[in-house]
């Protein structure tokens, strides 16, 4: 079964029905759109999602959560650099972290912790980590466009058999 995600799913708390999935092996890959990585990176990391968007539409201040570009870039960067796609450069910045109060509901982290591969479809531009100063749309480019072909080698292997169940808002 492979998972399309979008990031409701995960900003309304279903990351540990999905991480339970990933425990029994029933889930062969996870793809989660920015939006969805964005929010699983922030409950893992920081213990809750940055932004209240009506609120912050409004007051000009939706996406610039310092935290959230600053550490998400680097980990984009430094899996450019790696020849890694986004969501295992994602995943493995999480399980370097010292401190994650969310680990728990972080699909990142669960799909790296089962061997099942995770990864990360960016609409470029359109991600509040990409109007942040370390953005480099190259890493950001490299490791999703890196994703979208491990994907579609996902994709090829459900010949045989599978489902793709494509979960969003």
């Amino acid at each position: 079964m492979i998972l399309l995600l979008g990031g409701h799913v995960v900003k309304v708390g279903l990351g540990p029905l999905i991480n339970a999935w990933l425990a029994r092996g029933v889930v062969t890959h996870v793809a989660l759109n920015g939006a969805a990585a964005i929010h699983d990176f922030e409950l893992a990391a920081f213990g809750g999602t940055s932004e209240d968007v009506e609120t912050g539409l409004a007051d000009g201040s939706f996406g610039m959560a310092e935290e959230t570009g600053a550490e998400m870039n680097a980990a984009v960067t430094a899996a450019a650099r790696a020849n890694q796609g986004m969501g295992e450069g994602l995943a493995l910045a999480l399980a370097q972290r010292k401190q994650l109060p969310g680990a728990e509901a972080s699909i990142l982290l669960a799909a790296q912790e089962h061997g099942v591969p995770v990864t990360v479809h960016a609409a470029i531009g359109a991600e509040i980590i990409h109007q942040h100063p370390a953005a480099d749309g190259a890493a950001i480019g490299d490791t999703s466009h890196r994703d979208f072909r491990r994907l579609a080698h996902a994709l090829v292997a459900l010949d045989d058999g599978g489902v793709v169940l494509n979960l969003g808002s």
